[in-house]
């Protein structure tokens, strides 16, 4: 044997024992299998938690919320999209690092006779009065994919 390639020869003998010995020890008692033995207890089953899903959606059978007063802005989109308020004041916050709009109308553009178009810039809030009673459409100019639809009772 070349003394280059294998330096100390006893090593690889030493590491094949090793080995054979082990696999021994690893099959004794148990028929030469290297499964468990049926007296172990078995480990505990382990199950992948619950993947998180959107809750079903509730639009045909529960009415939107009357007791919102407050609609966040935040990633581009109004937060409900739709909600049901009583006469009177509704704040609108933009959490989002872009300026919106929010303007009575639909798909980025006012309605004929919008009676509010008012430009929110980052971080900032504003109030809407919604005086009298109806549905209220509500888009932003700048980001014509936002909708809102306000429910005014």
């Amino acid at each position: 044997m070349n003394p280059r390639l294998h330096p100390r020869p006893w090593m690889a003998m030493t590491l094949v024992t090793a080995l054979a010995l082990l696999a021994t020890a690893c099959t004794a008692g148990n028929g030469g299998s290297l499964t468990s033995s049926p007296t172990a207890s078995p480990a505990p089953a382990v199950s992948a938690p619950p993947e998180a899903t959107d809750p079903p959606s509730t639009a045909a059978t529960d009415p939107p919320s009357v007791d919102v007063t407050v609609v966040t802005i935040r990633g581009r989109s109004f937060g409900p999209a739709e909600i049901t308020v009583a006469i009177g004041e509704v704040t609108f916050t933009n959490a989002d690092s872009l300026p919106h709009t929010v303007t009575e109308g639909e798909n980025g553009a006012a309605s004929a006779g919008a009676r509010f178009d008012e430009v929110i810039d980052s971080d900032a809030t504003i109030v809407i009065t919604f005086a009298e009673p109806g549905d209220y459409h509500i888009t932003c100019q700048f980001h014509p994919s936002m909708h809102l639809l306000v429910h005014a009772r």
